[in-house]
C-alpha cells in the first residue's frame, strides 16, 4: 500500500515538472536564438580582427552569413564566408540588414548600429544589439 502511494505521488510530481517544460520551450528558443546570433556576431569581430581584414555581416531573410576577405582579392572564395539559419520558431526584427567590423574591431553600419530584436508569442523578448565600439550584447525585456 505504501508504494502505490509513493509512487502516485512521483507520478503527480512528473506531471507537474513535464508541464513546466512544455511551457518553458517557447522561452528557451528564443533565449537561444538569441545566444547563436550573438555567438556568431562576436565569432566575425574576431575573425576580422585575426584576419586584420574587414567582416561583413548581412541578415537575408532567416540567415545571418558572414564573409571576411582573408586572402585580400574581394572575391568571396570556399572558407571565407559562413551562414546561419535562424530557428524558423521565433520571430525576429533587425535593423539594419548589414554592417562590417573592420580590423580593429569597430562597427560600421548604415544605421550606426545593429539591432536584433527576437520573440516568440507570449515569450519576453531579447535584443541584440552591435554598438559602433564592436561590442556585441544581448539584453532581456
Amino acid at each position: 500500500m505504501e508504494l502505490m502511494v509513493v509512487i502516485g505521488i512521483l507520478g503527480i510530481i512528473m506531471s507537474v515538472a513535464a508541464m513546466d517544460y512544455v511551457k518553458g520551450m517557447p522561452k528557451r528558443r528564443v533565449h537561444g536564438a538569441a545566444f547563436d546570433i550573438v555567438v556568431r556576431l562576436r565569432q566575425a569581430r574576431m575573425m576580422a580582427a585575426s584576419a586584420n581584414a574587414p567582416a561583413e555581416v548581412s541578415i537575408s531573410g532567416r540567415t545571418i552569413t558572414t564573409w571576411v576577405d582573408r586572402d585580400g582579392d574581394g572575391v568571396r572564395d570556399a572558407g571565407e564566408e559562413s551562414s546561419m539559419e535562424i530557428d524558423p520558431l521565433v520571430n525576429f526584427f533587425n535593423y539594419p540588414n548589414s554592417g562590417t567590423f573592420d580590423a580593429r574591431g569597430m562597427f560600421n553600419s548604415p544605421g550606426s548600429y545593429l539591432y536584433i530584436y527576437i520573440n516568440a508569442p507570449n515569450v519576453v523578448g531579447q535584443t541584440v544589439y552591435v554598438f559602433p565600439s564592436g561590442h556585441v550584447d544581448l539584453y532581456y525585456y
